[in-house]
């Protein structure tokens, strides 16, 4: 992550979907880029904003936008539905090009992330670090590899890098 966020800086837009504390919030964030930082979880929100509330170029975000099936996150509000992309296309409408997309949502990314591919929103992102779970979720392990075969085909892994952990 070090080495993804030297090339951030102040006035970059970044997103941190699954930002847990707020680790690499923190990494994110002393580079000066504005991050905006989606935690669904009551706890490590707490912990999140605990952090990064009074830091001016945070935005913390207590959703979970992507909770349909919320395989990874035993607390959160599951009244939030929404796997859709929306937010990321509303921060792209108000930012137009984000440095930076990471996403660690335990599963949910795929979903997000074939629904980006679909509505061709990888363009306007420079650089997206996603942690995939394809060894977690057997039932899923084909759409998964699908998604890495697409995107293997179209971009470089220095623009979208699906095993960044």
């Amino acid at each position: 992550m070090t080495g993804a966020a030297a090339m951030l800086r102040p006035g970059d837009v970044v997103i941190d979907c699954g930002a847990n504390e707020g680790d690499v919030t923190e990494v994110l964030s002393a580079t000066g880029a504005t991050v905006h930082c989606f935690e669904p979880d009551p706890y490590a929100y707490s912990l999140l904003e605990r952090r990064f509330s009074a830091a001016p170029n945070s935005i913390l975000h207590h959703t979970s936008r992507w909770a349909r099936h919320q395989r990874g996150c035993g607390g959160c509000d599951r009244g939030r539905d929404d796997r859709s992309p929306a937010f990321l296309e509303g921060l792209i409408a108000d930012h137009g090009d984000i440095a930076m997309l990471k996403m660690d949502i335990e599963g949910a990314e795929l979903d997000i992330l074939e629904e980006m591919d679909a509505r061709d929103l990888f363009a306007p992102i420079r650089v997206k670090l996603v942690e995939i779970h394809e060894r977690k979720f057997s039932d899923l392990r084909d759409r998964f590899r699908a998604l890495k075969t697409r995107m293997a085909g179209r971009f470089s892994p220095s623009k979208v890098n699906l095993d960044w952990i």
